[in-house]
């Protein structure tokens, strides 16, 4: 009885010599300001901010125009920070054009543990992104309406119309003489400084903000 030969390879051991242990990266999202969630933004601006907003802030940062621009960011599923804006005109550039729109973020935020993270530059970037795909698409024709329903219907495609064609010129933000930090942070971003606002904030020391604009379209 004969045996046949066979050729095998025997792979070596593998081994790991580094001690560093090898941590997978933590997923970063973002999520729409709800009437769900809009307490986790007020106990982030309370635990961030040395000032108060209003009732009226909460219930205009969860407008549906404004649902790209404001965001929470999480970490590890975990709330972290968060970023609101509104738009605002500027001078038209003859009584014939439009006044284009400008972006201004009212609050940045990160919570003190989770920043140098990337967290607050990420919030940053997708609103200027954001920004510059703004208008958004038109929506598809809604069903056509009767009586009183068409007319309110009409009214109210007339009062977002213009809004809605108009194209965002500039993303502006305030940041408080001094705080040299901030100014860098929104430096990197590409912002740039536009001048400076005297007694732009009643309750905080110094008073003067610096205006930093970031040029779109």
């Amino acid at each position: 009885m004969s045996t046949a030969a066979t050729n095998s390879t025997v792979s070596a051991p593998f081994t790991i010599t580094s001690k560093t242990p090898i941590q997978p990266t933590p997923r970063v999202t973002l999520s729409s300001l709800t009437i769900n969630n809009v307490g986790t933004l007020r106990a982030l601006n309370s635990a961030i901010f040395p000032v108060s907003y209003s009732d009226k802030y909460y219930t205009e940062v969860l407008e549906s125009s404004m649902e790209d621009f404001n965001k929470l960011v999480y970490y590890a599923d975990v709330p972290v920070g968060s970023i609101t804006c509104r738009f605002e005109s500027s001078p038209a550039s003859s009584p014939s054009t439009s006044s284009p729109l400008k972006l201004h973020i009212l609050t940045l935020n990160v919570l003190p543990a989770y920043r140098s993270q990337g967290l607050g530059a990420h919030l940053l970037s997708h609103v200027v992104e954001k920004a510059g795909e703004f208008p958004p698409p038109a929506p598809a024709p809604a069903a056509p309406k009767k009586g009183d329903a068409a007319k309110k219907a009409e009214v109210k495609k007339v009062e977002v119309k213009e809004r809605e064609t108009r194209k965002v010129e500039s993303v502006f933000v305030h940041c408080q003489v001094g705080n040299e930090e901030g100014k860098k942070f929104y430096q990197r971003g590409g912002f740039e400084e536009a001048g400076v606002i005297t007694n732009y904030y009643s309750k905080i020391e110094p008073r003067d903000a610096l205006r930093l604009e970031k040029n779109i379209n």
